[in-house]
Formats: C-alpha cells, sequence, structure tokens
C-alpha cells in the first residue's frame, strides 16, 4: 500500500514538473483547451496522477477550471500584468530587505552558483534554462527572508512572472537589445548580492525596485502599450 502510494505522489510530480514547463515555456500557450487524453499519450503518465497535477496548477493560479471545458491554461490581462507588477515590487521589496539581514552564508553561496550557471546558459542562449534560474535566484531570496509567509506568496507571484520571463528572452521575440537587458539584469543580481554581503537592506531595496521597473518595461515592450503603474517606486524608495 505504502508503494502504490509513493508511486502516485512521484508520478503526480513528474506531471506536474512536466505540465508547468510546458505552461512556462508556452509549448502549452495562454487560452490552451488542455485535454487529458493527449496529456497522458505525451507524457506517458496515466489520468489520475495528471489530474492531481492539473488540479495543483490550478489552485497555484497557473489554470483555470471550466465546466464543460476542463482545464485551460489562465491567460494575462494588460491590468492583470499591471496588477501582478505591483505586487511582485511591493513584496521583492520587503523580501531583499529581510534576506540583506536575515540570509546565511549556505544561501549566498547557492545564489553565487546560481548566477555562474545562467551566465553560460546566457552565452548558449538556452532560453528556458535563463528563465529557470532567474526564478531559482529569486526564490532562494524569498527562503533567505526566513518568513514562510512571504516566501509562499511570492512563489506564486513566481509562477506568473516565469511565463513572462520566457517570453521575454524567447527567440521569436529578441531584438537586438534583449542582450543589454540580460547584461543589465545580470548585474543587478551582482549588486544584489554585494548589499546581502554588507547587510545593506536600503541598497538591496534600491537595487529590486529598479530590477523589476525594467523587466516590466521590458515585458510592456512585448505585450503593447502601458501607463506605467510602477514609477511611483521609483520616487518612493522608502516604502516598502
Amino acid at each position: 500500500m505504502k508503494n502504490n502510494t509513493f508511486k502516485k505522489t512521484r508520478l503526480t510530480e513528474q506531471a506536474y514538473d512536466r505540465i508547468r514547463t510546458m505552461i512556462i515555456s508556452l509549448e502549452l500557450p495562454p487560452g490552451f483547451n488542455i485535454i487529458e487524453g493527449q496529456l497522458e499519450e505525451q507524457l506517458s503518465i496515466g489520468r489520475t496522477p495528471i489530474r492531481d497535477a492539473l488540479q495543483r496548477l490550478v489552485a497555484e493560479n497557473m489554470l483555470d477550471s471550466i465546466p464543460g471545458r476542463g482545464f485551460i491554461v489562465k491567460s494575462m490581462s494588460l491590468d492583470d500584468v499591471k496588477a501582478l507588477f505591483e505586487t511582485l515590487m511591493i513584496f521583492e521589496r520587503v523580501a531583499v530587505y529581510l534576506a540583506a539581514k536575515r540570509i546565511n552564508k549556505d544561501q549566498l553561496k547557492q545564489l553565487h552558483t546560481i548566477n555562474k550557471k545562467r551566465k553560460t546558459a546566457m552565452k548558449k542562449k538556452d532560453t528556458l534554462t535563463v528563465t529557470l534560474l532567474n526564478s531559482e535566484f529569486h526564490q532562494t531570496i524569498f527562503k533567505s527572508t526566513q518568513n514562510i509567509f512571504i516566501q509562499n506568496a511570492l512563489t506564486s507571484i513566481h509562477d506568473q512572472v516565469l511565463r513572462m520571463g520566457y517570453l521575454c528572452y524567447s527567440e521569436k521575440n529578441r531584438s537586438e537589445d534583449i542582450s543589454k537587458y540580460e547584461e543589465d539584469a545580470m548585474k543587478d543580481h551582482e549588486l544584489i548580492l554585494k548589499s546581502f554581503e554588507e547587510g545593506d537592506g536600503e541598497k538591496a531595496i534600491d537595487i529590486m525596485t529598479e530590477h523589476i521597473h525594467r523587466f516590466y518595461q521590458q515585458i510592456c515592450s512585448y505585450i503593447g502599450p502601458s501607463i506605467d503603474p510602477l514609477s511611483l517606486f521609483l520616487h518612493t524608495p522608502n516604502i516598502l
């Protein structure tokens, strides 16, 4: 009985990881109607683990469950994007402030390692790996806050941000300015690490503010014109 339960859990995790990656990489684009039978064949995983994985992704706001239609990859309007980035800005600023005060040596070492791997992936133009490593960098910061509520809130938000990150780096959207953006983003990561090593929470806030604002502008350049709701954070650095 225990072996069956373990096997089911493992298959559910496998299905979850595979489907989540397909959503992030836009293999399953926004608005896509998921056919469970097709996923069974594609992933060679049974219906129950796939259904459990899909329900988990609904809970994480990656999918919508619609009666009569099944599971739909969640779409995001321009207003949703603005709201998401406003929330991201608030929580990430708090996170880096706390991280600067609470991060340990092992977590700092992990962040340096992630940055090195990300640089390698950037040179190889490995879009998915760059996106996932960027998320891992931020997830490590969340953990270093030692605040489970902030960690859980930001993890949920970043599930949505991942798709936009991949859009930003995807080959069909690559432009001449993307290399500059990548370099600037990496410099931000390095400066954030330096602020952590110095225990300077205020500096970490300033860097993260610019970092998220730059990412927001990059996303808006792909999805259309916007009214910038984030600029107020650039001029009020003491607002957490």
